[in-house]
């Protein structure tokens, strides 16, 4: 990718968070609606790709003890909750956020646990999404892998930027993605 191709992305990564900080209720419900549903309304697959990397950076500013391989504060990695019978799930994970986190990032993450039942601990960002939209955990995650090499990489030359305009599906991306891994490594 040349200079000129990597400042589209940066560019499509300043509007993603600029969409996200001016409404991020909004923001996310058409995100979970986009996941949900195939078609690719209200935002594209390659928008859905950088919104969650993006969302799962933030997530694990906030708990970063959700990390993979992050800190373990207690057994199991979990961040126990000890609700009591009237505290809401939101009141509870609003006041396990970390306090030098600005306060619309902590809004932002709140509005992730919308509607979520799960109790007495805090998911990892990959189970909450899954859980929002009642998908797999490994496509939220190839989602999520996808979306961060689109913003960190320099490797796949014109294959993002024909992602981004809807000339490369996202499984032919993902296979892209994995041999350059595999290269890597090896």
């Amino acid at each position: 990718m040349n200079k000129v191709d990597r400042n589209i992305v940066k560019m499509d990564l300043i509007s993603v968070k600029n969409e996200l900080f001016n409404n991020h209720r909004l923001y996310i419900q058409d995100l979970i609606k986009s996941l949900k549903v195939k078609r690719e309304l209200p935002f594209s697959a390659y928008k859905i790709d950088l919104s969650l990397a993006y969302l799962k950076e933030l997530y694990e500013n906030i708990f970063p003890q959700k990390k993979h391989g992050g800190h373990l504060t207690s057994k199991n990695g979990e961040i126990k909750l000890n609700m009591s019978r009237d505290e809401t799930y939101n009141e509870r994970v609003s006041l396990s956020l970390r306090r030098d986190v600005p306060l619309l990032d902590r809004s932002i993450i709140i509005n992730l646990f919308e509607g979520v039942k799960i109790r007495n601990r805090i998911p990892s960002f990959v189970e909450l999404i899954s859980t929002r939209v009642s998908l797999s955990k490994t496509t939220i995650q190839n989602r999520i892998r996808v979306g961060k090499f689109a913003i960190n990489s320099d490797k796949i030359d014109d294959l993002i930027l024909l992602y981004r305009k809807k000339e490369v599906s996202h499984s032919k991306v993902l296979k892209e993605i994995r041999k350059i891994e595999k290269r890597t490594i090896c």
